[in-house]
């Protein structure tokens, strides 16, 4: 019980924290400011936190967690229709830009990004029950649609970085090409 306790506390902390920086980003975050909109003392941060980088990475893999858990559900929801999903996507994702702009800047940082990398790792296992989840719902094997799944999460990444829409649909639309062969070559 006290152990739940204590991982709904910081989990509490992580999405105050992961607000916070989507917020005000990094450059601009104190840890006193942190820790204040947090609701703790700067010396209890060290009881839950190694330090202000652990904090730091820990947040942002929360919130991409969280992002990537939203973006999953969406797709759920709209599988139905390949190409509406396809076409409106950027739509959804565009919801969560703020939020993708501070954790590709954690992931990519010379200071936090080996270690949030390290730490994001088992978002892979995540990533792969999505997969069957997807392939599933759209009647394929999970092998035959990894690779779709993973060019779709860097077409989206790049969308996040350059905000390039026309190059973005240009991509989405190649990879609609690809992934409707491939659910109906797995439909024969």
């Amino acid at each position: 019980m006290r152990e739940q306790v204590v991982r709904d506390i910081k989990e509490e902390f992580l999405g105050t924290s992961f607000r916070y920086l989507v917020e005000h980003g990094l450059e601009n975050t104190s840890v006193r400011d942190l820790c204040k909109a947090i609701g703790i003392s700067t010396g209890s941060l060290y009881y839950w936190f190694d330090n202000k980088d652990d904090l730091y990475i820990n947040s942002a893999r929360y919130g991409l967690e969280k992002v990537a858990s939203s973006i999953f559900e969406y797709s759920f929801k709209e599988l139905y229709d390949l190409k509406h999903f396809f076409d409106n996507v950027l739509d959804e994702i565009i919801k969560y830009k703020p939020e993708l702009h501070l954790i590709y800047q954690v992931a990519t940082s010379p200071v936090y990004g080996m270690r949030m990398r390290a730490k994001a790792d088992d978002l892979n296992v995540t990533y792969n029950k999505l997969i069957k989840h997807v392939a599933k719902l759209l009647g394929c094997s999970p092998e035959s649609i990894t690779p779709i799944v993973f060019m779709f999460i860097s077409i989206i990444l790049d969308y996040v970085v350059w905000e390039d829409y026309t190059t973005t649909k240009m991509q989405l639309d190649y990879l609609y090409t690809i992934m409707s062969k491939e659910v109906e070559a797995s439909k024969k």
